[in-house]
């Protein structure tokens, strides 16, 4: 352990000097770092804003456009209807008014052919001959049926937004339909850049708001009567050219502003800038509680400083120790967190109050669930490693248990168990520390069934090759006696016996050969295989006999490759099938799934049929051992070889009266 430390007095005012100096420094960047934020919220600000207003005045745009069309369509429909109506009645100003209302236009007024009005619906008059003297003779020669002027002038030089249209045979001349310019200019004062400028920069925080080209202002908020131009201000020019959002700090009317640009198209032919001026009050009043706020912090901090070194020095024996628990607790945490093998600790009766990640996981159990729980509630089917070291009061060295686990998993663990005391030698707390030795288990089970099946195989082959021969002598003489031999009496009884013998040579030999089978396997040759399509072979081969015994047969095919020998281990997964198809009666079902698992296929055949007997589990791998009248016992111990063969492994699943399944787990295939 570190000893206590001291601090002088020349030292504790150099510390201070030093900590004013660096809190000097944090303050000066902390305000500097603090305008650069409020510079940058600006910037944000200024960005969003001249984009909102350079959508709308978009918006406006193509809005005052479209307004403008929606009326010329309007009159152009007026002036076909009035046509249409004048060719065939006799037009007076009173029935002219009465269209006009209807219509809702405001002038109507019809012409000759030389330009002399006929008729009107008020006392406007347009002096259209001499404004339009070649559009007039091309709408009497018939070049065209109408023309749009736009704005055309009375006697009195008011504008009217018109439409000249010419008359229908037999009437000769033209009309005009109107409205007036008043309507139309005081619909683009509501809804213009104008307007829409007046209300933006109506908020204290934005000092001004422009459109402007390189011929000057186009648009602006109250207020503004003049700003630099674009040709005479380096920053402004560079933001059009660029086409750039640009900011900087700039004045108006004396006063700091922060000021932002961004090009703008009005029109198709003509591009200019949207320039924002923001107020920078806010900010300075920021800036200023930022300082005042900076400076408060700092003093306070000095003074604390100053106040914790002296404390610090009083109390640095013990932080020093708690450090160093901290650090073997650490560490102490971390292995328990990376070791592989479980370990649970609990009390004197058995209630955990520690458990590392490995164990949850063994026992099933999610990230701290187990903590507080007895081992007796966890561990029910036997006893545990901490129970039975309590109940012996004394270190259990190794034990094996086979548990079913909280997600419904029945496994083995093996492991042994501590006891820590108390000083006066009762148990202070009980510690396990064990693994999951479930499959370890059953492939020591499955190595020693392969070997146990090989020696018989051996045994069984050599016995079948000593049989054989005496075998193919009985079969030759039977043979022999059926051709060349022919009894007085008893003829026919006589050939029926050579039959039988004949018969039962044969069913011999077969068995036979079926064992040399079993003895000699063909060699196995393991290659990527479809998985998927090797499942749907086998359920192929099966359906058509579901559908005839009425047995209801699915296949659940997992997609992804194996590594196996596509024909051998086919003909072991129709051998387990075509078990189950005689175990299931009428009605029954039987289902194959499949899904990869870490570095296995599993594929699993179940059956809803009688099930196995558990006296016989241990045995239906063995040669020879069969419950069927006429089996000869080889069939399982044969897909047992072929698993192996494999590098698999096969375990079954069974409950008397509920059904079988059969656990296949075949390598996966491996680029």
């Amino acid at each position: 352990m570190k000893s206590a430390l001291t601090v002088k007095t020349k030292y504790l005012v150099l510390i201070s000097l030093t900590l004013t100096l660096i809190l000097f420094i944090i303050t000066v960047l902390d305000i500097t770092e603090g305008n650069k934020d409020i510079a940058l919220a600006k910037r944000d600000e200024a960005f969003s804003l001249l984009g909102a207003v350079k959508k709308s005045a978009e918006n406006v745009y193509i809005s005052s456009s479209e307004v403008e069309n929606q009326i010329k369509e309007k009159l152009l429909n007026a002036a076909y209807f009035t046509a249409d109506i004048d060719k065939s009645t006799i037009l007076n100003n009173i029935r002219l008014q009465r269209i006009a209302d209807d219509i809702g236009i405001e002038h109507i007024s019809l012409f000759d052919s030389e330009g002399k009005r006929k008729i009107s619906n008020d006392d406007v008059e347009f002096n259209i001959k001499n404004q339009f003297a070649g559009v007039i003779d091309s709408i009497n020669t018939g070049l065209y049926d109408y023309f749009f002027p736009g704005i055309i002038y009375d006697k009195d030089g008011a504008e009217h937004f018109s439409v000249i249209q010419k008359r229908y045979p037999p009437r000769d001349g033209f009309m005009v339909m109107s409205l007036s310019s008043e309507k139309l200019l005081d619909f683009r004062k509501r809804i213009g850049v104008g307007s829409l400028f007046q209300n933006i920069a109506s908020t204290a925080d934005i000092i001004y708001l422009v459109i402007q080209d390189e011929k000057g202002i186009i648009t602006a908020s109250r207020g503004v009567n003049e700003l630099s131009s674009i040709d005479g201000d380096t920053f402004l020019a560079s933001s059009l050219k660029e086409n750039k959002f640009l900011t900087r700090e700039s004045s108006f009317k004396d006063k700091k502003i922060f000021e932002a640009v961004m090009p703008f198209n009005f029109t198709d032919n003509n591009t200019g800038l949207i320039r924002i001026g923001l107020s920078l009050d806010q900010a300075d009043k920021l800036l200023n509680r930022t300082v005042l706020r900076s400076i408060v912090i700092s003093s306070f901090l000095l003074l604390t400083g100053i106040i914790l070194i002296i404390v610090i020095t009083d109390k640095q024996n013990l932080a020093l120790i708690r450090e160093e628990n901290k650090k073997i607790q650490t560490y102490t945490g971390n292995i328990l967190n990376n070791m592989s093998e479980g370990v649970m600790a609990a009390d004197a009766e058995g209630k955990i109050n520690l458990i590392n990640p490995a164990a949850e996981k063994i026992m099933g159990f999610e990230q701290g669930r187990a903590i507080g729980m007895y081992c007796r509630d966890i561990i029910k089917e036997s006893e545990c490693l901490i129970e039975k070291a309590i109940r012996i009061n004394d270190a259990v060295d190794y034990l094996e248990v086979k548990i079913f686990t909280k997600d419904r998993k029945d496994i083995i663990i093996g492991g042994s168990a501590d006891i820590v005391r108390n000083n006066d030698g009762s148990i202070n707390t009980v510690v396990a520390v064990f693994r999951d030795i479930t499959e370890q288990r059953s492939m020591e089970e499955a190595q020693k069934r392969n070997e146990k099946l090989s020696a018989m195989g051996e045994l069984a082959a050599g016995v079948a090759h000593e049989i054989k021969n005496p075998l193919n002598s009985i079969g030759i003489t039977s043979q022999r006696l059926a051709k060349e031999f022919t009894p007085v009496d008893g003829e026919d009884e006589y050939r029926e016996m050579i039959k039988t013998i004949k018969s039962e040579v044969e069913r011999v030999s077969s068995i036979i050969n079926q064992f040399l089978t079993y003895a000699r396997p063909q060699k196995v040759m393991l290659k990527q295989t479809d998985a998927a399509a090797l499942i749907s072979d086998v359920y192929n081969i099966f359906y058509s006999r579901s559908i005839k015994d009425n047995i209801r047969f699915t296949a659940e095919p997992a997609r992804g490759f194996i590594l196996a020998d596509y024909s051998m281990l086919k003909q072991a997964l129709i051998n387990i099938v075509q078990n189950a198809f005689e175990a299931v009666s009428t009605g029954g079902s039987i289902t194959i799934t499949s899904s990869a698992e870490s570095r296995y296929l599993l594929i699993c055949i179940s059956d809803d049929g009688p099930g196995i007997p558990d006296k016989n589990k241990a045995r239906v791998f063995n040669l020879y051992f069969t419950t069927k009248a006429s089996g000869s016992g080889l069939g399982l111990s044969i897909v047992n070889q072929v698993i192996a063969d494999h590098n698999g492994s096969i375990t079954i699943d069974s409950v008397p009266g509920k059904g079988t399944k059969f656990n296949i787990n075949i390598p996966l295939w491996k680029d």
